[in-house]
């Protein structure tokens, strides 16, 4: 069943694109309860699922349509890679330096942030139910003061449970943010005690800064870097691993895409991966990338030339498209082998009966039309533009002006 196909569409009575996603069955029963925070274009999103979620539904906040569609596919990346992460069945191990590069990632976060930006931690709920309030109405100093003391005092008492209730969730979404669906409970002590000094430190920084005092923070410098929680587990106890790699061929391309968009590769040839990779599915009837064969490949290019595709497109755009996509998989270690790399599209070179260039006959009876041109019901500029563009283009032809000169 192809249940990660996703869509955007448009809410009724909003002109906003719709991202729509069906939760799968597989892991519908483990996202209760959950919250995670999802990258829409400048913004960090949450939602929370409930039991009764099947079905993801969030505003790409942009009725642009273009924009829309690289919205989405990062959007679906993100699920992609919380779904696999789900699926995990064992908790992971953490060292300590590991717990505490997380607990880094936590610390920047709100050591710098300024009234109106966005970090990993969207709000941070004490009780469930109040957030910090930081837009100018209450004096900043001393709310950052009062929660730094609030976040002291439950490090002092040593009070396990209490920092549960309070970075409990927190812990959650961070760690699912890394493709971690769990811990085992010695590393959730070490990440929350971590979590708390970090936070600590954090809203005291907020502190002097909303007091004035903007110098260098010698605190930032304690954490390890964030990559030491991708080591391999050769190198620690049970490492944690990095986020799930999509394992889905719809997966597949967005995944593809979060790093083609920065490259500078252009929407429509993202648009036109993933058409293809969506009609490979339907002719595979699976989604799973590592079921895919050169065989696959193979009887896909010759079910489509059969289908009457030209060999130019099958060539240059299904397969250029599949053995494109697969080989970024490779590269990046998310499959073994490329199935389509060896596969090719023959096609019949056509016979050159003539040359290119215009014959003079050709040539005058172009530029007669082009002169006589006229349109009423389009623009001046653009009946310029049909009466001189083709004198340009031929006026420049070394055999035309040798006959026009005669």
């Amino acid at each position: 069943m192809l249940n990660r196909l996703v869509s955007s569409v448009k809410r009724s009575g909003s002109s906003k694109q719709q991202f729509v996603q069906r939760i799968p069955a597989d892991v519908r029963g483990r996202t209760a309860g959950l919250t995670t925070v999802v990258p829409v274009g400048s913004e960090l999103v949450p939602l929370r699922f409930t039991e009764k979620t099947t079905t993801v539904r969030l505003s790409l906040r942009t009725s642009e349509p273009r924009e829309a569609k690289m919205r989405l596919a990062t959007v679906a990346a993100h699920f992609e890679a919380l779904w696999n992460t789900l699926r995990q069945s064992r908790p992971v191990r953490l060292t300590h330096e590991q717990a505490t590069a997380l607990a880094g990632d936590l610390y920047r976060a709100w050591a710098k942030e300024r009234p109106g930006e966005r970090t990993l931690v969207v709000q941070y709920e004490w009780d469930g139910t109040s957030t910090i309030d930081n837009d100018g109405r209450m004096e900043e100093a001393e709310a950052w003061q009062s929660i730094a003391e609030t976040i002291r005092e439950a490090e002092a008492e040593n009070d396990l449970g209490l920092i549960q209730k309070m970075l409990g969730p927190l812990v959650d979404r961070m760690l699912l943010s890394k493709g971690i669906r769990a811990v085992d409970g010695s590393s959730r002590e070490v990440v929350l005690r971590a979590f708390v000094k970090a936070l600590g430190d954090a809203f005291e920084n907020r502190q002097r800064n909303a007091g004035g005092d903007y110098s260098p923070d010698p605190k930032a410098v304690r954490f390890p870097s964030s990559e030491i929680l991708s080591e391999d587990a050769d190198t620690a106890p049970i490492a944690a691993t990095r986020p799930a790699a999509p394992s889905s061929l719809t997966g597949l391309v967005d995944a593809w895409w979060l790093e083609a968009a920065k490259a500078g590769r252009t929407i429509s040839t993202f648009e036109s991966y993933r058409n293809t990779m969506s009609r490979f599915v339907a002719f595979v009837k699976h989604d799973n990338a590592r079921r895919v064969s050169a065989a696959d490949v193979l009887a896909f290019k010759d079910f489509r030339l059969a289908s009457g595709i030209s060999p130019k497109t099958v060539g240059d755009s299904d397969i250029a498209g599949l053995r494109a996509v697969f080989g970024w998989a490779v590269v990046n270690g998310l499959l073994p082998s490329n199935p389509a790399e060896s596969v090719r599209v023959m096609r019949i070179k056509a016979r050159q009966t003539r040359t290119k260039a215009l014959t003079e006959d050709e040539a005058r009876a172009l530029l007669r039309q082009s002169s006589a041109y006229c349109n009423t019901r389009e623009s001046p500029k653009l009946v310029a533009a049909k009466r001189w563009v083709p004198w340009l283009q031929v006026s420049t032809t070394e055999q035309f002006q040798a006959s026009w000169a005669e």
